[in-house]
This record gives structure tokens, sequence and C-alpha cells, in this order.
């Protein structure tokens, strides 16, 4: 009777340490596929490619504006987004760099994470004025139809960056 308790109590072990290991690699490639969405949706600001922001963001999206005020849907950050692009995109240069993801946390198909990155915009007109800046975030994603999908950006803080740490454009 031992040996068959022993027995089943290995094969248990075996199939829980198997099961881990699957959670283990799906996590893992969950956080590779949330780390592209982040990517994109920063590489979509960088470049005022409207198109490339919203790929990334889910049509449930909702949460707070621009600095916490008010509240937008997918087509109010749609049409926010395209009035600040079109008013900046001849005028203004966009980087985006020290991009680190902090406190992941991925549950079944949800994902919650800290973003933290600098902005750093330069006006091309005569004044050459220079905004530099270290972003927090925090961001929801949501898995929809396989891929993930950016639902809730709340701003969390934004403080300026020493000009001796700049980057140049």
């Amino acid at each position: 009777m031992k040996r068959v308790i022993l027995f089943l109590v290995f094969i248990l072990a075996i199939h829980f340490a198997y099961r881990a290991n699957l959670i283990l690699a799906a996590s893992e490639e969950d956080a590779t596929a949330i780390q592209k969405v982040i990517e994109k949706y920063l590489e979509g600001i960088s470049k005022s490619d409207l198109d490339l922001v919203m790929s990334q963001l889910s049509l449930n999206y909702s949460g707070p504006g621009y600095r916490n005020i008010g509240v937008l849907d997918y087509a109010g950050v749609k049409s926010a987004l395209a009035e600040r692009i079109e008013m900046q995109k001849e005028h203004t240069k966009i980087s985006i760099s020290d991009l680190k993801i902090t406190n992941l946390n991925i549950k079944d198909n949800k994902a919650t994470l800290e973003l933290e990155y600098i902005l750093r915009t330069r006006r091309l007109d005569d004044t050459g004025i220079s905004i530099n800046e270290r972003n927090t975030r925090s961001v929801s994603l949501a898995k929809e139809n396989g891929s993930w999908k950016i639902i809730q950006i709340i701003f969390k803080n934004t403080e300026p960056v020493d000009p001796d740490t700049e980057d140049k454009f």
C-alpha cells in the first residue's frame, strides 16, 4: 500500500511540475508579447503614427485623459491623439528612450504593469524649445482574440530630466 501511495504522489508531482513549466512558458510568451505592444505603442508616439498607436489599444479602451483629466474611450483617445499629432508633427521632434517595464503581473487574460520612459520633445522652429521628462504610467492590458491590447493607461508621474543627461536627437 505504501508503494502505491508513493507512486501516486510521484505521478502527481510530475503532473504539477509539467503544468508549472507550461504556465511559466506561457507567462514568458505573454511577457514578450506585452513588451512588444508597449514598444509599438511608444514607437507610434515617437513617430506621430496614429494608426500604430491605435493598433495597440483595445476597442474597449477606457481610461483617464491626458494628465488624468476626464475619461476617454477608444474614439476619444483617437480624436485627442489625432489633434495633438496634427498640431505638432511638422513642428516637433519626439524621442523616447530608457524604457523600463516593472511590476508585470499576468493573470489569465489580464495584465498590469508599471511603465517608465524618458520623453524628449524639441520644437523645430526658431525657438528650439526642448522638453525632457521622465514619465511613469500604470498600464492595464487584456488578451483579445489571442493578442494583447492596452485597455487603460493611467498617468502617474511626470518629472523633468536633467538636461545634462539629455540625448541628442
